[in-house]
């Protein structure tokens, strides 16, 4: 859960990252929807995922 109330849901069968808001409104924050890998070469929301599984939450930004 983010700091909004919003939930993040791996969709395996529709291979997405779908976020649900607090007032129930649905959004894809990853995946088209292909079940195909490309790298890292798109933006999130429009890259082919194969079966999201899970997620990791970090609360501070990363760095590498």
């Amino acid at each position: 859960m983010d700091s909004g109330g919003a939930v993040y849901v791996a969709d395996y069968h529709n291979h997405r990252v779908r976020k649900i808001t607090a007032d129930g409104k649905i959004s894809t924050v990853a995946g088209n929807g292909v079940a195909h890998y490309l790298g890292d070469v798109h933006p999130a929301a429009v890259s082919p995922l194969r079966g999201p599984r899970g997620l990791a939450q970090v609360r501070e930004q990363c760095a590498e």
